[in-house]
């Protein structure tokens, strides 16, 4: 039976809103734009806006209202010059020049903030519940124990051999061969709930702080991510290899440890422009704009089905990657035979985030504290929708921020964004 479409008014713009039927037999209520919310806070004084949704009992999503979980995006009061920005369970750091800031659960206390100084400009960050990492620009790795009654940096010492020879070690680095300790330059940080690696900046691969692999001299290195347990690497020429503890999300045709980076030979001859990694799942985009998902699907974190029909499940693991059909998304059908692709993609803990090239973003997965920014509080999804459109963005001026369970999207701060008034029910 059809529904009339109906008009809602929400932050100042009319959406035209018409109940559609998902496969699998969820309703979906679909959304046609007819106007926008331009952000008007006075955030857009300054360099960029952030916007966020998803757990916030602790306050670490900067924003003022006393919500334990925001469920559509608002505007949040991050500094507008931040472009380190990462997110935990429990808390979330951002960096300026060598200004490390924290908010949330800091040294036991809830709706806390810390300011740590560095002694070098600060690169990148990286993030877990117990403790986040400093790159400096030095290549120096500095550690904070922020759940430590009182946290201090501590400088960490990567180990090497001279003559390097793979060693069997624990994928927590813990070595099992003697090794000699020099001061090595850090390229590339990552870390998860329980596993740290770095890259040196002659190829050396460490997890924990010893070194477990290296790569050719001539192998250059694009990024670095990391889940719970297991870690991806991206080359320059479009290889991923991957290492930790895989339970599907390794994207091997088997399940087991992998101590050392493996090339995953599924997309063997694909070549890919980048590669996200949380909880226990992968995802990539490659170059000819394909999006491919694995490891768990437990709530629709992959984009696939849960149910078949009725009460018969689907697969909860795919341990070989799984190609998405993103022609099904129809962000844009009004323009002239469509043409939007993935140009980026994020993983939170048990949801996924997909940035397409007209600004559009789509989100799939679990959703108990409102993190994929739908309207309603179902708790998950199992396909991708879309749930905000950001106007005129170019490629490298969005950035998403996937915490375990919320979402944070920075913009122009002339940012345009459409929130898409979505309603799923299973």
């Amino acid at each position: 039976m059809k529904s009339k479409p109906r008009k809602r008014l929400v932050l100042g713009s009319v959406i035209t809103i018409t109940s559609a039927r998902m496969e699998g037999g969820s309703n979906i209520l679909a959304c046609n734009y007819t106007g926008d919310h331009l952000a008007t806070s006075d955030m857009k004084q300054n360099k960029r806006l952030w916007i966020g949704c998803g757990f916030n009992a602790f306050g670490q999503l900067y924003v003022v209202e006393n919500e334990r979980k925001i469920q559509n995006f608002k505007e949040i009061a991050i500094n507008a010059n931040v472009r380190n920005l990462k997110c935990s369970w429990s808390y979330s750091v951002s960096a300026n020049e060598c200004s490390l800031r924290m908010y949330g659960f800091i040294h036991g206390q809830t709706k806390n903030t810390k300011t740590v100084t560095a002694d070098n400009s600060i690169k990148s960050l990286a993030s877990c519940d117990r403790y986040c990492l400093l790159l400096l620009k030095n290549g120096s790795v500095f550690k904070y124990g922020v759940q430590c009654l009182e946290g201090q940096l501590e400088e960490l010492i990567f180990q090497t051999n001279e003559i390097f020879t793979p060693k069997k070690i624990s994928i927590f680095g813990d070595p099992t061969a003697s090794s000699c300790t020099s001061h090595i330059k850090i390229d590339h940080i990552a870390c998860g709930n329980n596993i740290m690696v770095a890259l040196g900046k002659w190829n050396e691969v460490f997890t924990g702080t010893t070194q477990v692999h290296r790569f050719p001299k001539h192998v250059r290195i694009q990024q670095l991510v990391c889940g719970f347990e297991h870690a991806l690497l991206l080359t320059y020429n479009g290889d991923i290899y991957s290492w930790g503890n895989g339970l599907g999300q390794l994207g091997l045709d088997v399940i087991g440890i992998e101590e050392k980076p493996v090339l995953l030979e599924a997309m063997a001859g694909i070549k890919i422009k980048c590669i996200a990694a949380s909880g226990w799942h992968s995802a990539a985009i490659s170059t000819f704009s394909d999006l491919y998902t694995w490891g768990f699907n437990s709530n629709g974190q992959l984009g696939l089905r849960i149910y078949k029909t009725g009460d018969v499940k689907e697969p909860a693991l795919y341990v070989l990657p799984q190609l998405i059909d993103t022609a099904n998304f129809n962000c844009c059908e009004a323009q002239d035979g469509g043409g939007c692709y993935p140009i980026k993609v994020v993983c939170g803990a048990r949801h996924t985030i997909v940035l397409m090239n007209c600004g559009s973003i789509y989100a799939t997965g679990w959703n108990a504290y409102g993190q994929l920014g739908l309207k309603n509080s179902t708790l998950y999804t199992d396909k991708f929708v879309c749930v905000l459109k950001i106007e005129n963005i170019i490629d490298d001026d969005v950035e998403i921020v996937c915490g375990p369970w919320n979402t944070l999207i920075g913009m122009h701060k002339d940012g345009k964004y459409l929130l898409n008034d979505i309603c799923i029910e299973h």
